[in-house]
């Protein structure tokens, strides 16, 4: 397959579109080989030298035409809840491929993912307990939209609108309902058995772009501090903060273009706990996704610079 491979981003005006186009350029594909379909055009008819075809989920539409060209044969990869659920869930765009269509997961299993497989390579996990703060652009544009309406109205003493959250989100936390075999899927993808000892419980939280994770780890053989951040060193685009820093957050995340920052690393014989700021967008989904789809395409290429 030529290198030209037409990719079709369908959904291409969520919050991770562009950043998905820049990454698959990044990756080394040629941007004249991207379609970029936004949401309001899909229903168009798509040109059939498409290669492979990717969506996001929280674009309406954008699962349902997805799952469409997966029937005709196309292979395709769905995030945010895009495509079929029995699909093969992938929480690394380096593991092997169990098939032609596939269901990238969420921000926060694709951060566990690259945090937790390293300590259970080296130490062992026995279980790992973690809170994520979701932020509204884990949703997609129509939450993002809704945030700012309601924040401008609760500032503006109005009552604010109804969005896609089951309640306010401004200035306020909502916890996700867990989805079991969803859950399970992605829990079991980091390594076997893992489905048995990770337990992920997330929040709704009024921030628009960057993921919080609270992370405790009972490992099976006892490290002590050092050897826990030599094993996190290795970890590619992960800065460790020392307390002289600034706590890392979404903004400081965002300010300082860093992809994933971890702070409060504490070890006591065989627990851990350390709290983790990740980009959602770019190092959660963009990347992720590019590298997935450019091996979909027929290309193998291995970690890019994020």
């Amino acid at each position: 397959m030529s290198t030209a491979a037409l990719i079709a981003v369908l959904g291409a005006d969520s919050p991770v579109g562009a950043l998905l186009i820049d990454a698959l350029a990044a990756a080394g594909h040629p941007r004249r080989g991207v379609l970029a379909v936004d949401a309001a055009d899909l229903d168009d008819a798509l040109p059939a030298q498409i290669a492979v075809a990717c969506a996001d989920g929280s674009v309406p539409g954008a699962a349902d035409r997805l799952a469409a060209l997966a029937g005709q044969g196309l292979p395709a990869l769905g995030f945010n809840g895009a495509g079929d659920a029995r699909w093969p869930v992938m929480v690394s765009a380096e593991d092997p491929m169990p098939g032609a269509q596939l269901q990238l997961a969420s921000s926060a299993w694709l951060t566990l993912a690259t945090l937790l497989r390293p300590l259970q390579g080296a130490f062992g996990v026995t279980s790992v307990a973690a809170t994520v703060l979701q932020p509204a652009s884990e949703r997609g544009s129509a939450a993002l939209e809704i945030l700012g309406q309601q924040t401008a109205a609760v500032l503006n003493f109005r009552e604010p609108p109804v969005g896609v959250y089951p309640q306010r989100i401004a200035f306020n936390t909502l916890p996700v309902s867990p989805v079991p075999d969803a859950d399970a899927a992605c829990a079991a993808a980091l390594w076997p058995g893992a489905e048995d000892v990770v337990q992920v419980q997330t929040w709704d939280v009024p921030v628009f772009v960057g993921l919080s994770i609270s992370v405790f780890v009972t490992l099976r053989d006892a490290a002590d501090a050092h050897q826990i951040e030599a094993c996190l060193a290795q970890i590619a685009g992960l800065v460790v903060s020392g307390k002289e820093d600034a706590p890392p957050s979404p903004v400081t995340l965002m300010a300082a273009e860093a992809g994933l920052q971890i702070r409060d690393l504490q070890v006591s014989q065989r627990r851990l706990q350390f709290a983790v700021v990740a980009d959602n967008l770019g190092v959660g989904a963009a990347g992720p996704a590019a590298r997935l789809l450019r091996r979909l395409s027929g290309h193998t290429v291995s970690m890019f610079p994020r």
